[in-house]
């Protein structure tokens, strides 16, 4: 059996299933992609409610069955497609098994949901047609303090990010390919700068996105077609 990647179908908020995707590159693991077209209400049929009851998306279907969540897809990947590894071997050197299982989580949990809040705010602000201040109804005043708040956010939890690269020609473990971590912060990251992210105080970040763009399997799963306003460039 295949292994199969259902995602929805979206012109603004394209990271769904791009992770899973971007892992099973980065293993040569051979997979297909199954648009769900939301609008249609794919997701609720009764193939997609057979491998998830709630009509949740991305899924993930190998030929042992299918898994929800995107966190937990990447374990099961790991763990199922082990080569080669993207998570760091404990034996070898349990304290660096542990940073990077650490930084896994939170690229998947706090980074994420920052990410996420951020962009649901501004996708609301684009489906009002408001894309700038001068658009903004009466009712909305503080549409410059919101921005520049999540302006303020994203760049404070960036820095921790930055930090954390070595340096400029390598990827979060320390090494010429990426890890679990990379794959799990790569989709987020590059929507955020698609948004308008100022990376002059990230060097290493802007270092980092430019060799994941290089990647095959970052060219083959890259969205096309997104309806993104760069909102943090406003003010």
């Amino acid at each position: 059996m295949v292994v199969t990647v259902f995602r929805p179908m979206e012109k603004k908020y394209a990271t769904n299933g791009w992770r899973v995707r971007l892992m099973l590159e980065e293993k040569a693991v051979k997979y297909e992609t199954r648009l769900v077209i939301l609008e249609h209400r794919e997701h609720l049929n009764e193939e997609i409610r057979k491998l998830s009851y709630r009509g949740e998306l991305p899924l993930f279907e190998d030929f042992s069955g299918s898994v929800r969540e995107e966190t937990a897809m990447l374990n099961y990947i790991e763990k199922n497609y082990p080569e080669p590894p993207l998570i760091p071997s404990p034996e070898k050197d349990r304290a660096f098994y542990g940073k990077i299982l650490s930084w896994f989580h939170e690229a998947n949990g706090a980074f994420a949901q920052t990410c996420k809040d951020m962009i649901n705010t501004f996708i609301e602000l684009e489906e009002k047609n408001i894309t700038s201040h001068k658009k903004l109804p009466k009712e909305m005043k503080d549409y410059k303090t919101l921005v520049q708040y999540w302006k303020q956010k994203i760049e404070s939890e960036m820095v921790i990010w930055e930090n954390r690269l070595g340096n400029e020609m390598t990827y979060f473990n320390d090494s010429d390919r990426p890890s679990i971590v990379d794959v799990s912060l790569f989709p987020y990251y590059y929507q955020i700068v698609r948004y308008g992210l100022n990376e002059q105080n990230l060097p290493k970040l802007k270092k980092w996105r430019e060799r994941m763009e290089e990647r095959e399997s970052v060219k083959r799963t890259s969205p096309t077609g997104w309806q993104v306003h760069p909102f943090l460039l406003k003010f």
